[in-house]
C-alpha cells in the first residue's frame, strides 16, 4: 500500500457516516459514565477520527466511531478528523484492520470478517497473502476464516455458552470428525459438549482435540462415546482411558478400512485374505 495524502481538519458531524461494512459489531459501553464519554465532555475529543472523504460534503468513518458517537450524543456541532483522500476499497479495508487491531482485541467472528472483506477487496487468493498484509500466520487466517464458515447456529451456540477464540478455534478443527453416535444427533452433541465448557467439565481447549482423535475412530469407540455423552459429569480424560487409542482394537479398525477400500475399489481379496477372515469368523463366533 502506497503512501498516502492526509490532513486534519474540523468537519461537521452531519457530514460523517459510520462504515456500513464495519466488521466491529460492538464498540463497548455507550452509558453515561463511560471514561471516555467522561473524558470528552471535560477535554474535547483527543485522538482524531479518522475518515475517508467520500464526496465534497461526506465522509466515511475508518476508526473512531465511539468518538463520532459520543460527540453526537453530548451535542458537538464538529469533530476534530484525520483525511484521507477516497481510498481503493482494498486499502480501506487494510487500514482499517490495522488501525483498529492496535486499540483492542478482535472477537473472533469480528476478525474473520475483517479478514474476508480484506481478502476480497484486494482479490488475495491464498491464507498466506491475507496473513502477510496483517503480520498474522497462515494458519490463524485459515482458522479465521473457517470460523465465519460454520453455520449461523453453531456460532450463536458459541456466544450463548460464552466459548473463548481457542475453543473455537479447536471446535473448527473437532466439528468436520463429528458424527451421529447411536441416536444422538451431531447438534445434541455440540451442545453437549458447549454446556461442559461452560460447567467446567471441559477445562481446556486442547480437550477438543483429543476428542476429535477419538471421533476419527468413532467406529472402534462408538458405545464409549455414548456413555460419555449420556454421562454429563465424564471428563474427557476418563473416556481417553476408556477408548483404546492403540493395540488390539485399533489393529482391528485399520483392518476394517483396508476392507472397505478394497471392495470399494474393487479389488478381490486373495486367497490368503479369504482364509483368514474365515478363521477369524470361525473364532468370532467362539465368543458369541
Amino acid at each position: 500500500m502506497k503512501d498516502m495524502n492526509s490532513l486534519f481538519a474540523e468537519i461537521p458531524i452531519e457530514q460523517i457516516q459510520e462504515d456500513p461494512n464495519q466488521p466491529r459489531e460492538n464498540f463497548g459501553s455507550e452509558d453515561d459514565d463511560n471514561p471516555l464519554l467522561v473524558s470528552m465532555k471535560t477535554l474535547g475529543t483527543g485522538n482524531a477520527v479518522l475518515v475517508q472523504k467520500v464526496d465534497e460534503q461526506k465522509y466515511t468513518i475508518m476508526d473512531g466511531h465511539r468518538r463520532y458517537r459520543f460527540a453526537k450524543k453530548i451535542g458537538q456541532k464538529t469533530i476534530w478528523c484525520h483525511v484521507y483522500a477516497q481510498l481503493h476499497k482494498g486499502d480501506f479495508a487494510l487500514m482499517r484492520y490495522h488501525f483498529q487491531n492496535v486499540r483492542r482485541g478482535w472477537k473472533p467472528l469480528e476478525r474473520a470478517e475483517a479478514l474476508v472483506q480484506i481478502q476480497e477487496a484486494r482479490k488475495l487468493k491464498t491464507y498466506k497473502e491475507v496473513g502477510d498484509c496483517v503480520n498474522l500466520s497462515e494458519s490463524t487466517v485459515r482458522q479465521a476464516m473457517d470460523l465465519r464458515h460454520l453455520k449461523l447456529e453453531h456460532l450463536s451456540l458459541m456466544e450463548k455458552y460464552g466459548l473463548s477464540s481457542a475453543y473455537r478455534n479447536e471446535f473448527v478443527r473437532l466439528k468436520p470428525k463429528m458424527r451421529k453416535i447411536q441416536d444422538i444427533e451431531v447438534g445434541d452433541i455440540i451442545v453437549n459438549l458447549f454446556d461442559r465448557v461452560q460447567r467446567k467439565i471441559i477445562k481446556s481447549s486442547k480437550e477438543f482435540r483429543i476428542l476429535g482423535s477419538i471421533f476419527n475412530r468413532a467406529s472402534a469407540n462408538e458405545q464409549e462415546i455414548y456413555r460419555y455423552l449420556k454421562n454429563q459429569e465424564m471428563t474427557v480424560a476418563d473416556l481417553e482411558r476408556r477408548c483404546s487409542t492403540s493395540g488390539f482394537s485399533l489393529l482391528i479398525e485399520k483392518m476394517l478400512q483396508q476392507l472397505a477400500g478394497k471392495r470399494s475399489a474393487g479389488v478381490p481379496l486373495s486367497d490368503h485374505e479369504e482364509k483368514a477372515l474365515q478363521e477369524l469368523y470361525r473364532i468370532l463366533k467362539l465368543y458369541r
